[in-house]
């Protein structure tokens, strides 16, 4: 199989989560294939807005800014996608938390990722507060 370079950002975000996917999917005790991560239309579109690759002629969805809230559903993971996705094109991106226990957790989920990337010395964890 021949890897191809993503050659914009809508198939480098694709593959952000192709790999997302696969990296926490394992298989089952009784032999199914099981992933635990899906992102939902709104977490894509987000992404999508974030990075400004949503192209739209109302120019009232571009240039947004978003706020995720802790404790929102699935905040972490698109902070760590888009994170993931900027240190790909070639950023140093910080992630702050006001809680080390929840950036712990986030760091360890996603280390496996930022590994299979080569984006590890890339993306730094830390506290605020």
């Amino acid at each position: 199989m021949d890897a191809r370079k993503p050659t914009n950002g809508y198939e480098l975000l694709g593959m952000v989560l192709a790999m997302q996917t696969i990296c926490n999917s394992y298989q089952s005790a009784d032999n199914y294939f099981v992933t635990t991560f899906w992102p939902e239309c709104t977490e894509i579109l987000t992404m999508l807005l974030l990075l400004g690759l949503y192209d739209s002629k109302d120019t009232a969805l571009r240039n947004c800014l978003a706020r995720l809230l802790p404790g929102e559903q699935n905040s972490h993971l698109i902070t760590s996608i888009v994170a993931t996705y900027l240190a790909l094109i070639g950023y140093h991106v910080h992630i702050l938390n006001n809680s080390s226990v929840a950036n712990n957790v986030n760091k360890q989920f996603y280390n496996k990722l930022h590994t299979q990337l080569s984006v590890g010395d890339r993306v730094y964890y830390g506290t605020v507060g």
